[in-house]
């Protein structure tokens, strides 16, 4: 509707945003994700591009969170 535009590119190395006209461009300095939870967020085009899994496998010995 503003004429704001992300540009975004999905490889096997991951997902990126590549070019993008809002101010301050923070998240075309944000590195590439691939692993499941991961994000990159544009809060002035409200944009935001998530890594999902179908599966997630959880490892006993691993914490997944803390509470205290």
């Amino acid at each position: 509707g503003d004429g704001g535009y992300n540009i975004i590119r999905a490889s096997s190395e991951g997902v990126s945003v590549i070019d993008a006209n809002c101010p301050d461009k923070l998240c075309v300095s944000s590195p590439k994700i691939k692993i499941p939870g991961q994000s990159i967020v544009c809060i002035p085009h409200k944009l935001v591009v998530r890594i999902v899994g179908l599966t997630q496998e959880i490892n006993d010995n691993e914490v997944d969170d803390t509470a205290s």
